[in-house]
């Protein structure tokens, strides 16, 4: 986790998770909950305004012209979720 304070009283955090199969447990909500408010030093999140984004490794590869990792990224992604028409999708786009 990196934290940057930035203009007009906002801080940045970024967080790299490897969210596994994709689902949380609670006991890694409260948590992740805890250092928000850690960080507004008691006054916790109310007035926060959050922005989650998720981003794949294989989106991520192209991104930055690694077509090949992207290519090879993908593809595992359509052997490991195969029912998933998505994926299908996807990595026809990246081909």
């Amino acid at each position: 986790m990196t934290c940057r304070a930035e203009q007009n009283n906002r801080v940045r955090i970024c967080v790299t998770l490897d969210s596994g199969h994709g689902k949380f447990s609670a006991e890694a909500v409260r948590a992740a909950r805890q250092k928000i408010q850690a960080l507004g030093e008691g006054q916790g999140f109310r007035g926060w305004q959050m922005m989650i984004r998720f981003e794949q490794t294989a989106g991520k590869h192209l991104e930055a012209g690694r077509y090949q990792a992207g290519v090879v990224a993908h593809h595992q992604l359509l052997r490991e979720h195969p029912d998933q028409p998505i994926r299908h999708v996807q990595f026809a786009q990246v081909v």
